[in-house]
């Protein structure tokens, strides 16, 4: 029961750790304070966001220019992709798309997905950092380096794809589904509709395991079929 609790106490320690550097880690993965342009556009949407949503704050908004990442929520902050405001473009259709996309974002930082998402990251860190190890060896181009990586790294894929993944697939299928509709009840699910029918996945991360956590989301076409309004009988 000692060791437990020490492991318990120290997870705490690590995220704590981890709100407080987040500023600091999010800008050592490439991401950048929003220029006037795109704080133009962006920030008049998350504010009307929230007051639909009834917060009373809102996240900090960075920006990330790498083509894998549109929307993701963390405990202090709300990372918003270059590349989606280049896929929707500019013009109404555009505009509303992206009202949805980030109010899905804004929801996800609301209800504390982020905090929840930094836990579960916190308590199995060194498996973290393993499975990162194996896809970035994976992703090699030489096949013997790859092969090398497997071979020592294969028990972290197993354990993430097999134990982790199933696990916290449940809470994260519920956590989009719950997203999606908030938007709706903003009005906004048509809107989303149309993204999530553009864009697919709107949170998919920068490593192995950010890719494996966006695995766990509902199938798109589950998501779509829930903002859809019911058949008539």
């Amino acid at each position: 029961h000692i060791r437990i609790y020490r492991r318990g106490e120290l997870s705490r320690r690590v995220a704590a750790a981890g709100v407080a550097l987040e500023p600091w880690l999010l800008r050592l993965r490439g991401c950048r304070r929003m220029s006037r342009r795109e704080a133009a556009r962006v920030m008049p949407l998350l504010e009307a966001e929230g007051a639909d949503l009834g917060l009373t704050s809102l996240p900090l908004v960075l920006m990330a220019d790498g083509e894998n990442l549109r929307v993701r929520a963390h405990t202090r902050h709300l990372v918003v992709g270059r590349s989606l405001l280049d896929e929707l473009g500019d013009g109404p259709a555009g505009d509303a798309a992206l009202d949805a996309v980030l109010c899905h974002g804004l929801q996800h930082w609301a209800m504390g997905d982020g905090v929840g998402d930094l836990f579960v990251r916190c308590c199995g860190l060194p498996l973290v950092i393993l499975y990162d190890a194996a896809c970035r060896l994976a992703q090699q181009g030489n096949g013997l380096i790859a092969l090398a990586g497997w071979v020592v790294l294969w028990p972290a894929w197993l354990l993430v794809r097999l134990v982790i993944q199933p696990i916290v697939g449940a809470a994260s299928r519920r956590e989009e589904y719950a997203a999606d509709a908030a938007v709706a009840a903003t009005g906004r699910g048509e809107a989303l509709h149309r993204a999530l029918s553009l864009l697919g996945e709107l949170e998919p991360g920068w490593s192995g395991w950010d890719r494996v956590m966006a695995a766990t989301h509902p199938p798109r076409e589950l998501r779509l079929e829930a903002l859809e309004p019911a058949p008539e009988e």
